[in-house]
């Protein structure tokens, strides 16, 4: 009897097993491409290395945040973090070999005389706040903490928004962070402008008849390391060094008398609204009952080459340190704990509520939005220089490596 030519049930049990085993196999390596080719992938495959630095307490938190959180390793990024220290600004990004740093506005002076850096998202905010007397004088003395520094750049718009031209009727004065009130109390400045500093409660209004509790110490955004005597910090010259670093909490050194407490007032607020002034008082048209508005202090800043040669790379830095920094305001409470578990600071409670003082809303339209705004300022005051070209320098310091989103 001829064998039959029908295959037996085992056969085809055996050819259906090698065609489903052909498909799964198949299936798995298309996953695995799309997984090689995607972030996370890649930082397990090939990671590109890499240096960034920073200064101060809050860069140092963006950094650590982007790696503990996996952001550097989900974007194919090994980075070695680096703090400058006593090292300036841009020269540590060239000793360091660092691929960019967390910086604020300071950085556009370097850009300005030819050093190779473009900025590429703003990472986090502060909110204006004016408080002092504003005379009805020719000339308005205003307290800042540098030139080109938020805070002066933000009360420059907030003086055009009243109809008061700035270069005509302020004269900057560029006073240490740590001295501003006490300038103020002192008549050697009509006013000053900072960010606004934490509070337990944002929410509580000022009392108008006496500095508030919160101006009795000096919770603000500092520029400078915490613990360095003043004349050796980093930019005492009038420069800012904030962004991603700054932040001082305790008393003043000395206390604040209340002599001028009558004249002292909160001017504007970004943030909250003021009280309504009390019955029979003078009127104050300065006073603004505002909705939030905030104004990048930091950003993320990288050397120009290393974009040039690895935009790829640049994207996926760009994109670990917003996601870092967005952390950070989600999760203010752990974030100050892993500050604190991190030697950044010994008070997590007072660290949590300066996180809470700025706007952790990172992104690149807004960014470039201040940036000009910060060019233009710079120009007009003579922290650029004067013959600079507002426009063209925008276009030459500001890399798109990723799309716009705030």
């Amino acid at each position: 009897m001829s064998a039959s030519k029908h295959p037996s049930p085992l056969s085809e049990k055996h050819q259906a097993s090698k065609t489903t085993g052909a498909s799964e196999a198949l299936t798995i390596s298309i996953v695995f491409f799309l997984f090689l080719i995607s972030p996370a992938g890649l930082s397990r495959a090939q990671p590109e290395k890499l240096t960034l630095v920073y200064r101060g307490s809050i860069g140092a938190l963006i950094a650590l945040a982007a790696e503990k959180e996996g952001y550097f390793a989900q974007e194919g990024l090994e980075v070695t973090k680096i703090p400058l220290g006593e090292t300036a600004f841009p020269a540590g990004l060239k000793e360091k070999k660092a691929a960019g740093g967390i910086f604020d506005s300071s950085a556009l002076v370097s850009a300005s005389q030819d050093e190779p850096l473009v900025f590429t998202a703003g990472l986090y905010s502060g909110f204006l706040e004016i408080a002092g007397r504003l005379p009805d004088k020719d000339e308005i003395i205003l307290a800042v903490p540098g030139p080109i520094s938020g805070p002066a750049v933000a009360a420059a718009g907030y003086f055009r928004s009243l109809g008061i031209d700035p270069e005509k009727k302020i004269r900057w004065l560029t006073t240490a962070p740590n001295d501003l009130i006490a300038v103020v109390l002192s008549g050697k400045a009509d006013a000053l402008a900072r960010w606004q500093p934490a509070r337990p409660d944002p929410s509580e209004p000022w009392d108008a008849e006496t500095p508030p509790a919160a101006l009795k110490s000096n919770s603000h955004h500092s520029h400078y390391e915490p613990g360095q005597p003043e004349e050796s910090r980093p930019g005492h010259n009038g420069h800012s060094h904030s962004a991603g670093s700054q932040t001082q909490n305790g008393p003043l050194k000395e206390p604040i008398a209340n002599d001028h407490a009558g004249d002292y007032q909160i001017i504007y607020q970004a943030r909250a609204r003021l009280p309504a002034p009390p019955p029979n008082a003078p009127a104050n048209p300065h006073a603004l009952h505002t909705a939030d508005h905030h104004f990048y202090d930091s950003f993320a800043v990288l050397d120009q080459d290393f974009v040039k040669e690895n935009r790829a790379a640049a994207s996926a830095l760009t994109r670990a340190l917003i996601r870092g920094a967005r952390w950070i305001g989600e999760n203010p409470k752990i974030a100050a704990l892993l500050a604190a578990d991190n030697g950044l600071t010994e008070d997590p409670d007072s660290f949590q509520a300066e996180l809470g003082s700025f706007m952790w809303m990172p992104g690149i339209s807004q960014a470039k939005m201040h940036l000009k705004a910060y060019i233009k300022e710079g120009i007009l005051r003579g922290s650029l220089p004067t013959d600079l070209d507002a426009e063209d320098f925008f276009e030459e310091i500001f890399v798109q490596v990723l799309p716009d989103f705030n």
